[in-house]
């Protein structure tokens, strides 16, 4: 759906520019309008981890794999590899790049 596409990249482009309220708010719709849709999921996830909701992006891909085994399949590999990341303690960045968190 191009709508829901360009939600995410709304949503990424309001978080490159660190605005992170109405980048969660954009995402979510595009999680709403396909909570199956993996792009939308991951940067759903990316954005709950870079605002400190680690829990909730975790969570977010709980949901996902509980859908997609009833459908007897796995989230993909980019997803299951974004959720070892959050897991880990890795915190992405507004532009879905994985990097080891800064020392304060």
């Amino acid at each position: 759906m191009r709508y829901r596409d360009a939600l995410i990249e709304l949503g990424e482009c309001y978080a490159g520019n660190r605005e992170l309220t109405k980048a969660l708010a954009v995402l979510r719709r595009a999680v709403a309008m396909d909570d199956l849709h993996e792009p939308a999921v991951r940067a759903l996830m990316r954005l709950y981890a870079l605002d400190g909701q680690t829990h909730t992006a975790l969570d977010l891909f709980c949901r996902l794999e509980r859908q997609l085994e009833e459908l007897r399949a796995l989230p993909g590999r980019r997803t299951q590899s974004l959720y070892r990341s959050i897991q880990a303690g890795y915190q992405p960045s507004p532009h879905g790049l994985v990097s080891r968190p800064q020392p304060a």
